[in-house]
C-alpha cells in the first residue's frame, strides 16, 4: 500500500484504470500513482487516524499543473517540481488533469536528520528552474526508472542515504536563502540532535551528558523533547539500531554482529538482539531480509 493509500481514507483515484506501483528503498517508499483530475483531501478526521508522521515529496510526473495546500501555503507545481507534505496535518492536493505522481514516503524521524525544520517548508514549491531542485527531480525520476522494484537489499541503505542527502541539500539551500527565523527552542532541539549524532557510538550517552554537551539544563532539555514524538532514550536507541542495520547490510562486512552492537553503544549483545528483532522483525543474523522493515516510529 502506497503512502497515499495508507495514510488517507480518501485514496488516490487511478486514472485510466492505472494502478499504484510502489517499491521500498531502505526506509523510503517510492510510488508512482496515476490519478484523475482530483486527488484527495486529508482532513482533520484523517489526521486523527494517521498512524505515524510521514512526509511526502510529490513530483508531478507528466502533469500540466498540480496544487498542494497546507499550513496556509499554496504550492503550484509544474512537471518535475516537488514539495513537502505533512500527513499529520490537513492538506489538499489537486491536479488539472490525469497525470502520474511520483511520491516518496519519508518517515519524519529520517527526514529530521536531513531537514531540521520541515514544518516550515510544507507546501513550498521547489521549482526545477533552480539547478539544485532540478538535480533532485532528475535523480528521483532516474531512481524510479532504474529500480522500479526497489534497489537490491545490499544497496538499499546506501541509495536511501544518497536520496536523502540530495533532498536535504535542496531544502538546506532554501532555508538559507529564506533566512527563516527560528525560535530558541528549535535551535536547541537541533543542537541536541546534532550532539547525539556526533556521540552515537558512546555507550555513556545519557541525558546528563547531552545536556552538558549542549550547555542546557536537563529539565529544560526534557521539556524540549516532549514536543517531539519520541523520548531521548527511544531516539538514541532507534538511531543506534539504524546504524547497526546499515553495517549489517553492507556487502563486504568485516565486523561481527557483537562488534557492530558494541561499536554503536550497546553494552549487551542480548539487549541488542532483542531490540533489533523488535524493530526489524528479524534477528541481526538474518538481516537484511525481504520481510525486514522498520516498525513505525
Amino acid at each position: 500500500m502506497s503512502p497515499l493509500e495508507r495514510y488517507s481514507r480518501a485514496p488516490a483515484v487511478p486514472a485510466s484504470g492505472g494502478q499504484v506501483v510502489r517499491a521500498r528503498c531502505g526506509e523510503l517508499e517510492i510510488s508512482v500513482v496515476p490519478v484523475a483530475a482530483s486527488l484527495f483531501r486529508h482532513s482533520d478526521i484523517e489526521v486523527a487516524n494517521t498512524g505515524s508522521a510521514v512526509f511526502l515529496v510529490d513530483t508531478p510526473h507528466d502533469c500540466v499543473r498540480s496544487v498542494t495546500l497546507q499550513d496556509g501555503r499554496e504550492a503550484r507545481l509544474g512537471a518535475g517540481d516537488f514539495t513537502l507534505c505533512d500527513l499529520t496535518r490537513p492538506y489538499n492536493v489537486q491536479c488539472d488533469g490525469p497525470c502520474r505522481m511520483l511520491v516518496v514516503g519519508i518517515p519524519r524521524t529520517l527526514l529530521l536528520r536531513y531537514v531540521p525544520f520541515p514544518e516550515e517548508l510544507t507546501a513550498v514549491a521547489m521549482s526545477t528552474r533552480d539547478s539544485m531542485n532540478g538535480l533532485v527531480s532528475d535523480y528521483l525520476r532516474n531512481l524510479w526508472a532504474r529500480f522500479p522494484l526497489g534497489p537490491p537489499l545490499s544497496e538499499a541503505w546506501q541509495v536511501c542515504e544518497a536520496t536523502m542527502s540530495l533532498i536535504g541539500g535542496a531544502y538546506e539551500r532554501l532555508l538559507q536563502t529564506r533566512s527563516t527565523r527560528r525560535s530558541a527552542a528549535s535551535v536547541h532541539r537541533a543542537r541536541i540532535r546534532s550532539f547525539i549524532e556526533e556521540h552515537l557510538t558512546d555507550p555513556d550517552l545519557t541525558p546528563t551528558a547531552i545536556a552538558a554537551g549542549c550547555q542546557i539544563n536537563v529539565r529544560y532539555m526534557h521539556r524540549l523533547q516532549a514536543l517531539e514524538r519520541e523520548t531521548l532514550a527511544r531516539y538514541i536507541l532507534r538511531r543506534r539500531l539504524e546504524e547497526c542495520a546499515r553495517e549489517l547490510a553492507a556487502t563486504q562486512r568485516r565486523r561481527s554482529i557483537t562488534e557492530i552492537a558494541f561499536l554503536y553503544g550497546f553494552k549487551s549483545a542480548t539487549h541488542f538482539g532483542r531490540a533489533f528483532r523488535e524493530r526489524y522483525g528479524v534477528s541481526p543474523g538474518k538481516y537484511p531480509h525481504p520481510a525486514a522493515h522498520p516498525a513505525a516510529a
